[in-house]
Order: C-alpha cells, then sequence, then structure tokens
C-alpha cells in the first residue's frame, strides 16, 4: 500500500471514529429529552422477590418500559454478566500490567512498544468517560438490588467488553504468534465480549438504550484506537 493510499486509510479512520462520537452525543441527548416518561422501578430483594418502587424518568420511555417489562429481572443472567465482565477486566488489565512491566524493566514510558501504549491510551480514554457518566447521572437502572438507585447511561459492563473485549482482540490480531493460537485468542475475546453485552441486557438491569450508548461509545472509542494502530 503507497504511502499516499496508507493515509487517506488512517484518515479515513479517524472520521469514521468522529462521525460515530458524534453519533454518541446525539443519542445521548436524545435518550435525556426524546420521549420521556416515567416508569417504575423494580426493586428486588435479598430473596429475589420483586416489587415495584418509585417512580423515575427515562427517555425514550415507550421502548425502554416494552423492553424492560418483557424481559424482567434474571439473577442467572445478571451474575453472568458480573462474572463475564471480571474476564474482561482480567483481559485489558494484563495489558496494561505488561505496558507497566516494560516500562520498569526499559527505564521509561518512551519505550514501551506503540501498541501496548495505544491500547492503554483506549483504556484510559474508557475511564474517562465511566467516570464522566457517573458525574452526570444521566440515568437511572430500572432494578435496585442493594444500594438505592445507581447510573446507568451508558452501559459500563457494555463499555468495558466493547473496549477492553474487543481492543484486546485487535491488539492479539497483530502480535506475532502462532496463527493458530492468535485465531483461537481472538474468538474468545470476541465470545466474552458479546456475551457480557447479551447478559447484561437479558438481566434487566439496564434500559435498552444504556446498553446501546454502552455499544455505540465503544464502537467509537474501538474505532480511533485501531485507526491510530494503523498511523504510522
Amino acid at each position: 500500500m503507497s504511502r499516499t493510499a496508507a493515509r487517506a486509510r488512517v484518515q479515513r479512520g479517524y472520521m469514521i471514529g468522529c462521525a460515530l462520537m458524534i453519533v454518541f452525543i446525539l443519542f445521548t441527548v436524545l435518550v435525556k429529552v426524546a420521549g420521556t416518561g416515567k416508569a417504575p422501578v423494580k426493586v428486588v430483594a435479598a430473596d429475589g422477590t420483586v416489587t415495584p418502587g418509585e417512580e423515575i424518568s427515562v427517555g425514550f420511555s415507550s421502548l425502554n418500559i416494552a423492553a424492560s417489562d418483557a424481559l424482567g429481572y434474571s439473577g442467572t443472567w445478571y451474575k453472568l454478566s458480573k462474572y463475564l465482565g471480571y474476564v474482561c477486566i482480567l483481559a485489558g488489565g494484563a495489558l496494561c500490567l505488561w505496558a507497566v512491566w516494560q516500562a520498569v524493566s526499559r527505564r521509561g514510558i518512551r519505550n514501551i512498544d506503540r501498541d501496548l501504549s495505544c491500547f492503554c491510551l483506549l483504556m484510559i480514554a474508557m475511564m474517562f468517560f465511566y467516570l464522566l457518566f457517573e458525574v452526570l447521572k444521566l440515568n437511572w437502572r430500572p432494578v435496585i438490588l442493594k444500594e438505592g438507585l445507581e447510573a446507568s447511561y451508558p452501559s459500563t459492563h457494555t463499555l468495558l467488553a466493547v473496549c477492553a473485549a474487543g481492543g484486546a482482540a485487535i491488539f492479539l490480531s497483530r502480535l506475532k504468534i502462532r496463527r493458530e493460537l492468535r485465531l483461537i485468542g481472538i474468538a474468545a475475546l470476541c465470545f466474552v465480549g458479546f456475551m457480557t453485552v447479551l447478559c447484561r441486557l437479558m438481566s434487566g438491569v439496564h434500559w435498552v438504550t444504556d446498553i446501546m450508548g454502552g455499544v455505540i461509545l465503544g464502537a467509537a472509542l474501538l474505532q480511533l484506537y485501531r485507526t491510530l494502530l494503523n498511523e504510522k
């Protein structure tokens, strides 16, 4: 591939990433203001009994309430999503620890392999948005488990699955190891990421728009990360 073609590919990649970020911003605004309605929160007792609680305001209320009523709450799916989330954290954390080890052993963060540095930037961006929405609290979860109302938008597990598992899969695809091991690792990471999102949706602890927001934001960050990797 010529330099001109490579440069055009990188520019196109950044444009797609920025476009996805704009879509996320617009979607976030709509989630807050479009089709707002009242919905009762489900309160889950220690024995698993579900009772209706106070009403909260939610955007896209027709879609979200219909999906919430159809899915209900599932403790099994919820636990599965938690455990899969830990696997995503393990995958992302292992690569970040590898970067730390390189920085220490090679005496400087500038000596970390470029692919690892880019992955760490992806994790930092993910954490930034996580903390941002913990402060903004644009939505509340449709289910109360233990600690009262919790911020729900975008779904943290969904964002984690897309960024950590997806980012690790992209990193692994560029790693110079046996092809069979690389393919098995990529398939496993993609499966874990997909199942984390699916389990979180089926658990009923998030509105559908929380999951959608997490996917869009995660896809935007993942696209920017992938483009950064391809930049020479």
